[in-house]
Parts: structure tokens; C-alpha cells; sequence
């Protein structure tokens, strides 16, 4: 493909800082460099340093593979996945952010095995993440439970199994947490009797209507 239609997305790209030695090394041995990826628009997904050599050494043209991708979470996915293991490898610093990013998408355990390192070190670097996703997700159970969700409903809104639903709720109202939590819930208000104007010839009347 031509060296100038590729699509770099800083967003996309894991790593903070361009390595310049590297680009400058990759520019004096364009013809042994392996293809960067792609996706089907375009956008560069792996192979950064190499694409700037190419640039660097007046190069038209790049060789490069297309890997179709179904979102902008899979393009950053195969990104941090793809570098975690080859190349100039990302930074501890890089993956510790990437699992901080993407902890609420992604459980411990893929992570680790993105970013190459072992569950209890994402679980480490995301304790804090983690923990605040947890409380906002008991939030949410108990102000749909004030609203007279189901369990079935709730599960289905927030994403949690089910069975977790039914454990949360009676842990709240047994250990006296469900109070507590109400002191924050919002009710809905509605306007129950909403008085309308109904013109008969000769009389008027102001008839009560039930509504929302």
C-alpha cells in the first residue's frame, strides 16, 4: 500500500513515546523489515516505528497486512497484544495504563494475557480501578432495586449474572446497607392528576386527567 494512505490514531496506540534510535535503525534495512497491520480503513494497528523508517527513507510504499476489526476496542486490543510480545516491546509503564484503561471491559485474567504478565500483577496495578467500578455497579443494583426492578431486569441492565443480583440485594437489606444507600436515591416524580380544559357548547369544564 502507498507509505502516506496509512491512519495513525495516537489514541489507539500504546506506547507514549516514539523510539527514534529504532526508526532510524529500521530506516537503513527497509528490505528486511516484516509488513506493519492494518485494518480494512486503513488504520495502522501494529507496526509503528516501521512505518516512520519508511517515511524517514523516502518510501513510497509499504508492505502491509489487513486484519479486519469490528470496533475501536479490538483495534486498541490487537495493538497492546501484538506489541506485549514482539518488536520493540512496550514499557511496564504502557501496560500498566492499558490494564487501568481497560479493566472495566476486560477481566484480570485476558488482560494478563495481553499484556503478557501474570493475573495478580494487573490485579495490583487495577485495585483501585476495580474497586471503584464495583462500588458504582452496587450503586446502580440498588437504585433499580428502589425502582422496583426485577432481578432479572437489573441483570440485564448492568451485566451482572443474575445470581450475583439476588446476593447483593440480600446482603444489603440483611446487613443494613440498603438504609444507607437509599439516602442517595433519586425517586421518580410523577404529576399523578394534571387538570385539562374541555370545552362542551355553552359550559367549560376543568376535568382531572391521570398522567405522567
Amino acid at each position: 500500500m502507498q507509505t502516506d494512505q496509512v491512519i495513525f490514531r495516537d489514541d489507539l496506540y500504546p506506547r507514549f513515546e516514539p523510539n527514534q534510535a529504532a526508526i532510524q535503525k529500521y530506516a537503513n534495512s527497509i528490505e528486511f523489515l516484516p509488513p506493519i497491520k492494518v485494518n480494512q480503513s486503513n488504520i495502522l494497528i501494529d507496526g509503528f516505528h516501521r512505518w516512520k523508517a519508511h517515511q524517514l527513507a523516502g518510501e513510497t510504499e509499504i508492505r502491509a497486512d489487513v486484519v479486519e476489526t469490528k470496533s475501536e476496542k479490538e483495534l486498541k486490543r490487537l495493538a497492546y497484544s501484538l506489541n506485549s510480545c514482539h518488536g520493540i516491546q512496550l514499557t511496564t509503564e504502557e501496560k500498566q495504563k492499558y490494564a487501568q484503561e481497560m479493566i472495566g471491559d476486560m477481566s484480570a485474567k485476558d488482560l494478563a494475557a495481553i499484556l503478557s504478565v501474570d493475573e495478580k500483577t494487573v490485579q495490583r496495578w487495577t485495585s483501585s480501578q476495580r474497586k471503584a467500578i464495583e462500588e458504582e455497579t452496587n450503586r446502580r443494583i440498588i437504585d433499580l432495586y428502589l425502582q422496583c426492578y426485577t432481578q432479572e431486569q437489573i441483570a440485564e441492565v448492568v451485566g451482572v449474572p443474575q445470581q450475583t443480583i439476588a446476593r447483593k440485594i440480600v446482603d444489603f437489606t440483611q446487613n443494613g446497607h440498603l438504609s444507607e444507600m437509599g439516602k442517595t436515591f433519586q425517586p421518580l416524580l410523577y404529576n399523578i392528576w394534571n387538570l385539562q380544559t374541555v370545552q362542551i357548547p355553552g359550559r367549560l369544564y376543568l376535568v382531572p386527567v391521570l398522567s405522567w
